[in-house]
This record gives structure tokens, C-alpha cells and sequence, in this order.
């Protein structure tokens, strides 16, 4: 074999070899990035129910990375437990404040807050006399709200975002 052809074969083996090595660097990459997202999971599954995990990790990016999410927050009696069949048991709350709640929450957005209360909830914080450590002395008020699929409107407090300290 001629010196061009020794050339040649060694540029095709360094060449394999490259590829090769890039194949198995990105399948480890690859695998780590899979462990990384089943960690990330285990922990969410830890504190969100199964549906909820699923969104949270069908989403682009990171899910260590913090996401802002509106909060309300209602006082009133529910019925807590689990529900369904022995195959599919859920932890479920339900009566009129879980629905409330969850349409307060969307108003949140429309009134730029992140986060409200109702009156029902300042009020017994305020008549038990519970030591909040200053917690709703940062509530003022809202609005009387409309809520949908509700008679009459709740009044709803508003809590101010505070500065960060870093």
C-alpha cells in the first residue's frame, strides 16, 4: 500500500473515532439529562399530585428554575379526603370555598396582584386574634369582586409584593 493510501486510512479511522466518541458523549449527556428530570420529578411528586408533575415537566426549560404563580386564599369549611376507586384513590377538596378559591386566583392576574385574600379570611385571622408575624398587615383592600357562578360579590384584600433584600 502506497503512503496516500495509509494517509487516507488513518484520516478515515481518526475520523471514525471522532464520531464515534461524539455518539457516546451525547448519549451520556443524554442519560444524565434523563436522570436530572426523573430526580426533578421524584421531588415534585413529593408535594403536586401525578397530573400536575406531568404538566410541570411537559414544560420547556429547567424545572428547578422557579415559576411565578398568582395565589388565593380563602377561609371556609370543605370536605377533605380521598377520593375514587381503590385503583385510583385522589386526595380531593371540595365545596363552595375550592371553587371560590380557584376563580379568585384567576382575577389575580386581571388585577396585578399576586396575591389575594378574602374578607372571610382577614377577618377570622383578625377576631382569633392570630399572630401572623406581620403577615396580613401587608393585605389592603382590593375590590368587591364578581365571581363567576356565585350570587353576590366578596370583597377580596390584595397583598403588596415586597422588595427583595439581595
Amino acid at each position: 500500500m502506497n503512503t496516500i493510501g495509509w494517509y487516507n486510512l488513518v484520516a478515515l479511522l481518526l475520523i471514525g473515532s471522532m464520531i464515534i466518541t461524539a455518539s457516546v458523549w451525547r448519549a451520556r449527556r443524554l442519560v444524565r439529562q434523563q436522570v436530572a428530570t426523573k430526580e426533578a420529578r421524584g421531588n415534585l411528586s413529593r408535594y403536586f399530585s401525578p397530573n400536575v408533575v406531568e404538566q410541570l415537566s411537559a414544560m420547556p426549560g429547567d424545572l428547578d428554575i422557579a415559576q411565578s404563580q398568582n395565589v388565593a386564599i380563602l377561609y371556609g369549611e370543605v370536605v377533605v379526603g380521598n377520593v375514587g376507586a381503590e385503583r385510583r384513590l385522589e386526595f380531593t377538596l371540595m365545596r363552595d370555598p375550592v371553587n371560590v378559591t380557584s376563580r379568585l386566583e384567576r382575577q389575580t392576574r386581571e388585577h396585578d396582584t399576586p396575591i389575594a385574600a378574602s374578607d372571610d379570611l382577614i377577618g377570622q385571622v383578625w377576631r382569633e386574634h392570630i399572630d401572623t408575624a406581620g403577615l396580613i398587615d401587608d393585605f389592603s383592600d382590593l375590590a368587591m369582586l364578581e365571581i363567576r357562578g356565585r350570587r353576590g360579590s366578596i370583597r377580596a384584600w390584595r397583598s403588596e409584593p415586597q422588595p427583595d433584600n439581595e
